[in-house]
C-alpha cells in the first residue's frame, strides 16, 4: 500500500503596521498560471475550492495538503487572496508557498488600507451607488440650466 504525505501552508495577514487582520479569505493553486487565471483552485474532497480565512491573530492554515514522497515531503503551491477585511484591498499578488509538515509561517500577506469603502460593483450595492450619483448629476444639471435661464430672462 503506497504511503501519502500530507503537509500544511501557514499564513499571517497584516495590515502596513504590522497589526494583525482577520476575515482575509485565501485560496491554493497548484500553478503559478492557475493562480493569475483564478482557475482550477485546489479543492477539498467535495470538490469544492479550498479556502481559509484569518482568525483574530491574522493566522490562517491550509491543512492535509499532498506533498512530495521523497524525503523532503514537501510541495509548491501558489497562495492567492480572495477577498480583503472591510477597509482594506485585497493583495493582488501570487505568493509562492511550501507545504511541509511543520509549524513554520509560509507567507505573510500585507493589505493596505483603502479610503473607500469595499462596495462591490455590482449586485443591489452597487447599484444603489450609480443610481445615486445619476440622481446627483441630473439634480446639478437641471439646477444648472435653471439657473442660466433666470439669468438670461433678467439680463
Amino acid at each position: 500500500m503506497p504511503t501519502v504525505y500530507f503537509g500544511n501552508v501557514d499564513l499571517t495577514k497584516t495590515d502596513e503596521d504590522n497589526k494583525p487582520l482577520a476575515n482575509a479569505t485565501f485560496e491554493l493553486y497548484n500553478s503559478e498560471a492557475d493562480a493569475k487565471a483564478g482557475t482550477n483552485p485546489v479543492t477539498d474532497a467535495n470538490g469544492d475550492p479550498l479556502k481559509v480565512t484569518t482568525d483574530d491573530q491574522g493566522k490562517a492554515e491550509f491543512t492535509g495538503l499532498q506533498v512530495s514522497k521523497d524525503g523532503n515531503h514537501t510541495q509548491k503551491y501558489y497562495l492567492v487572496e480572495t477577498d480583503a477585511p472591510v477597509g482594506y484591498d485585497v493583495d493582488q499578488q501570487v505568493h509562492e508557498v511550501t507545504a511541509t509538515q511543520d509549524e513554520k509561517n509560509d507567507a505573510t500577506v500585507v493589505d493596505h488600507d483603502n479610503m473607500l469603502p469595499n462596495l462591490p460593483l455590482t449586485g443591489a450595492q452597487g447599484r444603489i451607488l450609480l443610481y445615486a450619483f445619476t440622481t446627483v448629476l441630473i439634480v446639478a444639471g437641471g439646477t444648472g440650466v435653471y439657473v442660466m435661464k433666470r439669468r438670461q430672462r433678467n439680463a
